[in-house]
């Protein structure tokens, strides 16, 4: 858990250092964070991420790579394998022939990759990096990078291909969502994403496509080829007893990812009067995620509620958005309360996290 801990430690550290350099709170929204501040922030969850050789599933990722075949022709023979993910492999048999054989580099780079994206995105979009980053780190969403990495990447991909969605380059989003659906299809479930940033929030064409995505996630959870994608390299898999035992996402959870969604919709007429289309953006991925929640808290926390991980990223971009423009007059009230309630979150959904690195000599105390 020191490791975790850790990681609260550092951002918090790095805020009282930030906002005793630059008290001037307008100063602070008006411009991007230094880059030092960005590259420490996220740099330290990446490190410890990169470092690890056990955490949940990744000795089942570690296993798959010691196990993967060297060799270019070994490699694009897997791509005719009847096998999940062969993009995957052949990605992961590519990197062991001209990279290394070290599964220590794989899921380093597995976790830059992760983490190079979100750290962008937060750095230009955010009116607050570092509280974007607790937020993200308080809220246990850094589990991803380790554990789930394989959806988590192409998660984190498409967050980083954001201004697409904005500058309404459709075909193009349509394409990069395609090619990484060889990856995790799963984020198919993204596609109606594209007609997100033409849509007023909590609107009838939003609506209607927040009802058409949430079908999608219930029949996606239903079908068991995608039950196999979802579970596959996880703890689950191979292992339905644990399924039927699945009494849903945690509602706490669902109460945390709903709030920005009610915080969106209590100031709907003024968000719609900004007409800013990055922001409808956010409230409408939140609200999508939210809603899928909703629905993996009335079936499966394993299956659904593994899928608003594509939408719930812009939750991060949205809160300190709507604290610092839309909550003026109450701006440290709701910034002390969400720094309480997240920490409180953080401790409640963390007691059994460990921590292996056999690079760095660290070890569950049993």
């Amino acid at each position: 858990m020191i490791v975790y801990n850790s990681m609260i430690v550092m951002v918090l550290v790095l805020t009282v250092i930030y906002h005793i350099q630059r008290p001037d709170t307008a100063l602070r929204l008006s411009r991007p964070i230094p880059w030092p501040y960005a590259i420490l922030a996220m740099g330290y969850i990446i490190f410890w991420a990169a470092m690890r050789s056990g955490f949940i599933d990744t000795k089942v990722y570690i296993g798959h790579f010691e196990n993967a075949p060297t060799g270019i022709e070994e490699a694009f023979e897997l791509l005719d394998t009847p096998a999940k993910s062969p993009t995957w492999n052949f990605l992961q048999s590519l990197f062991k022939t001209f990279i290394s054989t070290d599964y220590h580099w794989w899921l380093a780079t597995i976790a830059i990759i992760s983490g190079v994206p979100i750290m962008l995105v937060f750095r230009k979009k955010s009116v607050d990096y570092l509280f974007s980053v607790y937020l993200f780190t308080a809220s246990t969403t850094f589990s991803w990078m380790l554990n789930g990495i394989r959806q988590f990447v192409v998660a984190a991909i498409a967050f980083g291909f954001y201004f697409l969605l904005v500058e309404k380059k459709r075909l193009l989003f349509i394409g990069i969502i395609l090619l990484l659906s060889l990856i995790h299809s799963t984020i198919l479930i993204m596609l109606p994403a594209v007609f997100f940033v033409d849509c007023k929030p909590f609107g009838k064409m939003m609506s209607l496509f927040v009802i058409i995505i949430l079908i999608s996630a219930f029949f996606m959870g239903s079908v068991t080829d995608t039950m196999d994608e979802l579970l596959q390299d996880t703890t689950y898999y191979n292992n339905l007893d644990q399924f039927e035992e699945d009494d849903g996402t945690n509602p706490l959870r669902v109460l945390f990812e709903s709030v920005p969604v009610l915080m969106a919709f209590i100031k709907r007429r003024e968000i719609a009067a900004t007409n800013n289309t990055f922001l409808n953006l956010c409230v409408n991925m939140s609200t999508v995620a939210a809603g899928i929640y909703y629905i993996s808290m009335l079936t499966s926390g394993i299956m659904i509620g593994r899928l608003p991980i594509y939408f719930s990223l812009y939750n991060f971009i949205l809160i300190p958005y709507l604290i610092n423009f839309f909550y003026t007059s109450h701006r440290r009230e709701l910034y002390l309360i969400f720094y309480i309630a997240y920490i409180i979150f953080y401790f409640y959904s963390t007691p059994y996290f460990y921590y292996v690195s056999d690079v760095l000599g660290i070890y569950p105390i049993h």
